[in-house]
């Protein structure tokens, strides 16, 4: 692997490893404020959801060299930009606390908004990258896939 090619990939991973880590913590201080149980056990669920990616990017990143403290902070402040920028508050600004559907609706646009980012990262990736960072869209859209279906099933 070529340098520029693991430069970018390790970055990749890491940016995605961090969006998981704030996804589990901001679902786990939203589980221990929620009212109603069935925000709570939700709000769990998708952390555990999130904890599931953690383990997969956990995996991507066992054979990739690690980043150092500066190349470390960007990716933190990539990820802190592409995931729920406003964090818990925001959610709660939005209504997402109010009810399952709205918490759903508020999973899947930061969902969306992960695949975006990561879209914009595969288009400005080098060809010899671009199919690492394809690995990263392809499981942030299953787990979109999986989130509508959960609304899906709120629904009825």
């Amino acid at each position: 692997m070529a340098d520029h090619e693991s430069g970018w990939v390790v970055n990749a991973i890491e940016v995605a490893r961090e969006i998981e880590r704030r996804g589990i913590a901001l679902y786990k201080r939203a589980s221990r404020v929620a009212s109603a149980e069935e925000l709570r056990a939700l709000l769990l669920r998708l952390m555990d959801e999130e904890t599931t990616h953690l383990n997969y990017f956990e995996s991507l990143a066992d054979t990739r060299a690690r980043l150092d403290e500066t190349s470390g902070s960007l990716a933190s402040a990539l990820a802190a930009e592409a995931y729920l920028p406003g964090g818990l508050m925001q959610m709660a600004g939005e209504g997402a606390f109010e009810s399952a559907d709205k918490l759903l609706d508020a999973a899947i646009k930061a969902e969306n908004d992960s695949i975006e980012f990561y879209g914009k990262l595969a288009g400005s990736a080098p060809d010899d990258v671009r199919a690492r960072i394809e690995e990263i869209l392809d499981q942030e859209r299953a787990h979109l896939s999986e989130l509508t279906g959960w609304k899906q099933g709120n629904a009825n």
